[in-house]
């Protein structure tokens, strides 16, 4: 690959930070997807420590792919599996041609996903600190999600604190 096509790999990686998210409903401040990727990874790294560079490298890319599918809502991708299939595949090619396909385990793609969600979580609690109740259902989903995902996962009982804290702090707004 010349310099040329190095530079535009590049770029459509960095573009993939520009997503915004939260299109569909009123916020007070922006969120891309560059500041919540790095969140996720802050968290992972916070959590779990850097046993796994990789669950590192796959929180800091997870999103990178909305460059091409923008940011679908949760709802949207729940509420249609071939939707689902659809972007997952397009996300999948994405990743690969840029090569930024993370390979982890599954114990580590739990970790991320999680991570995902708790740093959506806390955007939403910053929202709802800042006043803004709009965002109520969408805190309210990724609490559910966080409280499924820790009962599936054994892995994820030592970080349920997360939880509990993020209950207290919501319930004194």
């Amino acid at each position: 690959m010349d310099g040329k096509n190095k530079f535009a790999k590049l770029q459509r990686i960095r573009n993939g930070g520009n997503v915004k998210r939260y299109h569909t409903i009123p916020i007070i401040r922006e969120q891309n997807n560059a500041a919540h990727s790095w969140g996720v990874a802050v968290l992972f790294d916070q959590l779990w420590g850097v046993k796994s560079m990789n669950g590192v490298r796959a929180s800091l890319y997870h999103d990178c792919a909305e460059y091409l599918t923008g940011d679908l809502p949760a709802p949207i991708k729940k509420s249609s599996k071939e939707v689902t299939k659809v972007i997952k595949q397009l996300e999948d090619d994405f990743n690969a041609e840029l090569d930024i396909a993370i390979d982890i385990n599954k114990e580590d793609q739990v970790k991320v996903k999680f991570c995902d969600c708790l740093e959506g979580a806390l955007f939403c609690l910053e929202e709802l600190e800042m006043g803004n109740k709009m965002i109520i259902n969408v805190f309210s989903r990724y609490m559910e999600y966080l409280r499924e995902q820790i009962n599936e996962h054994k892995q994820l009982k030592e970080v349920e604190w997360t939880i509990e804290q993020l209950t207290k702090e919501a319930a004194r707004l």
